[in-house]
């Protein structure tokens, strides 16, 4: 079975078993509606790209031994096609703003579909006797596209010929019979896409048509499977729809009790990568014989990603995984993309860059799939506007200000109007915020996902000081406002549940180099005293250091906020082991930035950092005796300290020579598809002494 599977059409029947077996993740929510014998949960709710449509498909496989009648007859699902006729709306009055008339008009398309098919419809009348009589109405789906386009009378008579006559024969049916419907969404949103609508008065009573339609088929369900238990129906509404109007009544409550609401932790995606991952062909592998599944499918070269604003670094899956939506269809649309680069060249610079621009492809198709219930949302103008990726809140109110006006200008409509274009995009997930953790009470990043929040609220705004740009809309964003990527956050990077850093500390990082050490390993007695030597004068040194280890006998980190102390601790080491009976000497690379902490058992540890790369890429390149820095590391220290106590200078070309000069800085970038590292480089001297 190809993996990646980017849509449930994609999927032709007779491969639905394999797809069942071999990619399908199976949570506990899954399992339990997939099981034959489960047929209390009737209804799928979910946003779109949560996999309604294939799960319904899915059902209906694992039902086929236990039901020998399923309708549609020569599809999976059934859905309606073509435009809704509802240029009658006006003679309806009040009567299509009801729950009550979409559940008639469900209740009577079901109950028409499955009589008809089972050759038991009784004597009707009217409009309902056209309708039997017309061999090519057999769908649910199409009689209800048929109902909707009568006029007001003639619905009124076929509610009463359902009530007098279709429904008593459906209580009397004994025959099993499931059927499947799907998609109702799409219909209407199809249409609202279209050029059909003539007014936004217009477009404001077809999005309620959208609405109801879903809410109809959910009562029509239920009531029927009430009223005879041998007949199932299955269908699938929209999360946004079930937001609105169950939740929250008792109504809702016992809906919930018929319907599985999808949704994916973390893991879950997770497991959706790996199985796919799993399913890639040997081909197709960076490195096949990989026990990690990340391993395999990038290289061991390409598991983490390095972001070079803020210094973090983050695991390929986590970083995937956050440039969606946290839908399976976002992560199987990247995991096609970064599959049809040669695995040759997965490098950490194309997966990157590959995962972005899928991320704003997904984006881009998300917000036109959203747009018939946003109709006052010009991303054109909107992304203009935005020249940050974290955005404080008085400057939100300023943005929003300036996007009514914009609006109203482009569209000639003279006064601006409340368009809530930051609400819009809250609601449907593309702006976050910063909010206190219910349970740890520690900051963090919170999106909505698609479909938590009704689509008619423009009232959803949280009160919160800081609001966060998606970060699948970067790239779209940048191509309107390049500035952009010069604003982005230097202190956070942005995704749904992560910690909020409101303040960062710079640290100051060497890694520091025995000069020498092959001829003093090469002698049995000097070799074996010497890493302990080592270490106890890197622990003597740096004592008074945040971080001061000695790694593989004969290198040392030493790490602190105080760029002063790092390089008297630097100074103090050197000078001990050239006084040593060792008599050799140290050379350091160093740079300046964030540098993620840990504790372990033997005290603070560097875990992560942009720093720690760029000191150690450094270092090999620095002459015996010299410190090797990064400008920013000068720069630092000069904002910290002043710009006394130490003097530094230019590197010369040839002091760097295996370094690719480009106007006065150097590229630390490995060979071979990584992102260019260019740092202005600085030799320095060391510090005055104290006093």
């Amino acid at each position: 079975m190809k993996p990646w599977v980017v849509d449930a059409k994609d999927i032709e029947p007779e491969d639905l078993d394999q797809f069942h077996g071999q990619l399908l993740h199976l949570n506990n929510q899954i399992a339990d509606f997939l099981d034959p014998s489960a047929t209390e949960e009737m209804l799928i709710i979910a946003p779109k790209g949560f996999g309604k449509t294939l799960l319904l498909k899915t059902k209906r496989q694992s039902m086929r031994q236990r039901y020998g009648t399923m309708l549609p007859e020569l599809a999976l699902v059934d859905k309606p096609s073509a435009n809704p006729d509802l240029m009658s709306h006006r003679e309806y009055g009040s009567v299509r703003e009801t729950e009550a008339y979409w559940k008639a008009l469900w209740s009577i398309a079901l109950t028409l579909a499955v009589e008809k098919h089972l050759g038991v419809c009784p004597p009707l009348a009217g409009a309902l006797e056209k309708l039997v009589r017309n061999e090519n109405l057999r769908s649910a789906c199409d009689l209800f596209t048929n109902l909707l386009a009568l006029p007001r009378d003639a619905y009124f008579a076929a509610f009463k010929d359902y009530v007098a006559h279709l429904l008593p024969v459906f209580r009397r049916i004994h025959s099993s019979l499931a059927m499947f419907v799907d998609n109702i969404d799409e219909y209407f949103e199809d249409f609202l896409a279209g050029d059909l609508v003539d007014s936004e008065e217009q477009r404001a009573i077809y999005r309620s048509y959208w609405h109801f339609a879903q809410v109809g088929i959910a009562l029509a369900a239920r009531d029927l499977h009430a009223i005879n238990n041998h007949v199932k129906i299955f269908a699938s509404i929209r999360k946004e729809v079930f937001q609105r109007t169950f939740l929250g009544n008792p109504l809702g409550l016992q809906l919930a009790g018929s319907a599985i609401d999808l949704h994916y932790m973390r893991d879950d995606l997770v497991e959706i990568i790996r199985k796919n991952i799993d399913a890639e062909r040997k081909r197709n592998l960076a490195d096949p014989s990989a026990k990690d599944p990340w391993t395999r499918f990038f290289g061991a070269h390409a598991t983490r990603i390095v972001h070079q604003s803020t210094g973090d670094e983050e695991d390929v899956g986590a970083f995937w995984i956050r440039h969606t939506f946290r839908r399976p269809r976002d992560i199987a649309f990247i995991g096609r993309d970064l599959a049809a680069i040669d695995p040759r060249r997965r490098t950490r610079e194309t997966v990157r860059q590959q995962i972005t621009r899928s991320a704003a492809a997904i984006a881009q198709g998300f917000i036109t799939e959203m747009s018939p219930h946003l109709p006052q949302f010009d991303r054109e103008v909107l992304f203009r506007l935005i020249r940050r990726n974290v955005i404080p809140w008085d400057e939100l109110a300023f943005l929003d200000e300036q996007y009514d006006r914009q609006f109203a200008a482009r569209q000639g409509t003279g006064e601006p109007v409340a368009c809530h274009v930051f609400a819009s995009m809250f609601k449907i997930g593309l702006l976050g915020y910063v909010g206190m953790h219910p349970e740890t009470a520690e900051l963090v990043q919170f999106f909505r996902y698609p479909g938590e929040v009704p689509l008619d609220r423009n009232d959803v705004l949280p009160d919160a000081e800081h609001f966060l740009v998606h970060p699948s809309l970067d790239l779209l964003i940048g191509g309107y406002n390049p500035d952009y990527f010069r604003h982005l956050d230097k202190l956070n990077v942005i995704g749904a549940d992560r910690p909020w850093r409101a303040a960062r500390q710079i640290m100051f990082v060497l890694k520091g180099d025995v000069r020498g050490s092959g001829a003093i390993f090469q002698d049995p007695v000097a070799g074996a005293n010497f890493p302990s030597f080592f270490a106890n004068a890197v622990a003597e040194a740096g004592r008074d250091l945040v971080i001061a280890r000695s790694m593989d006998g004969d290198a040392a980190l030493l790490v602190d906020p105080n760029p002063r102390q790092v390089m008297l601790a630097a100074l103090a080491l050197r000078q001990r082991l050239a006084r040593s009976d060792y008599g050799c000497e140290m050379r350091f690379g160093g740079d300046a930035g964030f540098v993620e902490l840990a504790e372990d058992g033997a005290g603070a540890h560097a875990r992560a950092g942009l720093a720690l790369l760029v000191a150690a890429r450094l270092e090999p390149h620095a002459a015996p005796g010299a410190i090797l820095v990064t400008g920013q590391f000068v720069d630092a220290w000069r904002e910290l300290l002043g710009a006394g106590g130490f003097e530094a200078r230019p590197v010369e070309p040839r002091e760097v020579a295996m370094l690719r000069e480009s106007d006065g800085r150097y590229d630390l970038a490995k060979p071979g598809g990584e992102a260019p590292m260019l740092r202005r480089l600085m030799v320095l001297e060391g510090p005055a002494p104290a006093g």
